[in-house]
């Protein structure tokens, strides 16, 4: 097959085909989904929502760290590190809820929708750097990759997916504009990020991808000059508005961040075997074979390694490796670090940094990547088939479990206090269930483990039947 035939086949593949089939599968395997524990806060800040005035408050607050939890939750003291500063995230939010409600299949199918056109812009953008069957085979992985399986599909989480399709827009329109210095192109860049800033901090660190990229392309230095100046106002802006509202003089502000900071370090340390597994599209390996997936993991990383010694695009290499690196810095402020998610918004750097390894190699080595990446694929389907099937399994209990509480008046405008509530079924998410699907009537609600601790509290008791599984009537 000649290289004109490659081409075009990628192009539709990559495209049209790939989305489509990567959306019916997901579509198929969600069938049914509900909601699971916190994963609807931003629907209670948007549910609350009376005047523009309090969409305003967004902007004057955009706090999404821990929204709506259980009443006697006490909330860590808010500063510049310890919080994120996201207003347009709950204008999405509350877009997305007026549109939709609570129906959850509606809001788990525009998750995937966001995942599905990333894929095609992914490999427009791609092909500006390899080839169109490399860029078709990266944007393959970035469809099913095992290490999505886990949250995509949340209302929360659905955050990476939509800002993950504004960072390649964004590097994309980038492109162009450092290409053709149209100022069209700038003001795309420019618009998209204020928007992908103000909906996730990500891309705060865009100017340094430019500085990064000006190194190796020193023709269109005067662009990038431009464009690094215009990302860099944009970042500033967004740091001074956080800045004003949680500012460094707040008590604890710096303690904090350094506090935050060593514990995700630490736990990145402790994953680190997972955080490379996800890396290498493993997630799907058995559990319990751990000698044969260090060995597995081993042999990948010393392949790249052998790919990297001979490539004439190091500096390209170098450059994606640090994009990928700079796309993760969020991860450390949390004080945890998860793998997979805060992959997901690194993704296009590591897809780059994979294309680029087996660009210009020969076809032996094209083809045993061909053939790794269709296990990886194969394992993939199957695990991401089973993950969401057991996803799905205690939100249905859950569901299950509230059908006594429905339409009783006495739940409805009384205080309540869920006492010994399994938090593999809910957590302190049983709160906003309750006040979003109206069966109470945002009356407090407590979470506790012991009855000693719901002594503290003038509210309707709650308890739980492990017997039947469920809250029985016997017991409010």
């Amino acid at each position: 097959m000649n290289t004109k035939n490659v081409t075009y086949l990628s192009r539709w593949w990559a495209l049209f085909l790939l989305p489509v089939i990567t959306f019916i599968f997901f579509v198929v395997a969600g069938y049914g989904w509900e909601f699971y524990k916190e994963e609807i806060d931003l629907f209670c800040a948007a549910d609350k929502v009376q005047s523009w005035r309090d969409i305003l408050t967004f902007f004057l607050d955009g706090n999404a760290s821990g929204n709506a939890h259980p009443s006697n939750y006490v909330a860590p003291p808010l500063t510049v590190f310890s919080s994120f500063y996201r207003p347009l995230l709950f204008v999405s939010a509350y877009v997305q809820y007026v549109l939709f409600g609570m129906r959850p299949y509606l809001h788990y199918i525009i998750s995937i929708a966001f995942h599905c056109c990333t894929i095609p812009v992914m490999y427009i953008w791609l092909t500006r750097w390899i080839s169109s069957a490399i860029a078709a085979a990266a944007c393959t992985l970035l469809a099913l990759h095992p290490a999505w399986a886990l949250w995509i599909g949340s209302p929360n989480m659905q955050q990476y997916t939509v800002n993950t399709l504004l960072i390649v827009l964004i590097a994309l329109s980038a492109h162009n504009f450092v290409l053709k210095k149209s100022w069209y192109d700038l003001l795309a860049v420019a618009g998209m990020s204020i928007v992908s800033i103000f909906y996730r901090e990500t891309m705060v660190v865009a100017p340094f991808f430019v500085v990064m990229l000006a190194m190796g392309l020193s023709a269109h230095r005067r662009a990038l000059i431009v464009l690094s100046a215009v990302l860099s106002l944009i970042s500033a802006g967004y740091v001074a508005c956080k800045l004003f509202l949680y500012p460094l003089s707040a008590p604890g502000a710096v303690s904090s961040s350094f506090t935050n900071m060593h514990h995700s370090i630490v736990s990145f340390l402790g994953q680190i075997k997972l955080f490379i597994s996800d890396f290498c599209a493993l997630s799907w390996f058995p559990q319990g074979y751990s000698l044969i997936k260090g060995f597995v993991l081993v042999a990948m990383l010393s392949a790249a390694f052998l790919l990297w010694r001979p490539s004439a695009y190091k500096w390209q290499l170098g450059y994606a490796a640090l994009g990928m690196f700079f796309l993760l810095w969020p991860a450390f402020l949390i004080g945890y670090f998860s793998p997979s998610r805060y992959f997901y918004e690194a993704s296009p750097a590591y897809f780059l940094l994979v294309g680029l390894l087996f660009e210009g190699q020969g076809r032996r080595v094209v083809r045993w990547g061909c053939i790794i990446l269709f296990m990886c694929l194969s394992g993939s389907l199957v695990y991401t088939w089973h993950t969401i099937y057991e996803r799905k399994k205690a939100p249905a209990l859950f569901a299950a479990a509230l059908a006594p509480l429905r339409n009783n008046e006495v739940i409805k405008h009384n205080a309540l206090c869920f006492v010994g509530f399994p938090s593999h079924l809910c957590s302190t998410g049983i709160a906003q269930q309750m006040w979003l699907y109206r069966m109470n009537d945002y009356h407090s609600i407590y979470v506790v483990d012991t009855m000693e601790q719901a002594a503290e509290y003038d509210a309707v008791l709650i308890g739980w039947d492990d017997k039947n599984y469920n809250f029985s009537k016997g017991r409010f």
